[in-house]
């Protein structure tokens, strides 16, 4: 059950407002082509290993995307349509049907209700190394 006391250790007191948090963490001066991201902890507060494997993932599709003529952001791809084949979003997706054989995806949980988990084991990791390989490496 959450207590006063829970929420009182978990959230300073008094808690800041929206004007003393904008002092303590001004905005950045960033490229155009930076990401600002975030990674929630588990509820057990360690990094959980599908949250870093997921980020990993994204930076190489990323990657490979670019090498290969897709914007690495929508907004550009908008922008210049000319100049890119699509998005990281299309590149994703011709992965999502190679791995599952389908254009959208199950989660992991469905996916090993139909395979078993060494055939889905096997198929994550030719991705991976589908990845490695259209990266030169």
């Amino acid at each position: 059950m959450i207590t006063t006391d829970i929420i009182n250790r978990v959230f300073p007191s008094p808690l800041q407002s929206l004007a003393q948090l904008e002092i303590a963490f001004p905005s950045r001066e960033l490229a155009d082509d930076a990401a600002v991201t975030r990674i929630g902890t588990s509820p057990t507060g360690m990094m959980h290993v599908g949250a870093i494997y997921a980020g990993m993932l994204n930076s190489r599709l990323k990657t490979v995307a670019t090498q290969h003529g897709f914007a690495a952001r929508p907004k550009d791809f908008k922008k210049r349509p000319d100049d890119f084949k699509g998005t990281v979003a299309h590149v994703a997706r011709i992965f999502r049907v190679l791995l599952t054989g389908m254009p959208n995806s199950l989660d992991l949980h469905s996916i090993m209700q139909v395979f078993e988990r060494d055939r889905v084991i096997a198929r994550i990791s030719l991705f991976d190394s589908s990845l490695h390989e259209w990266q030169g490496g």
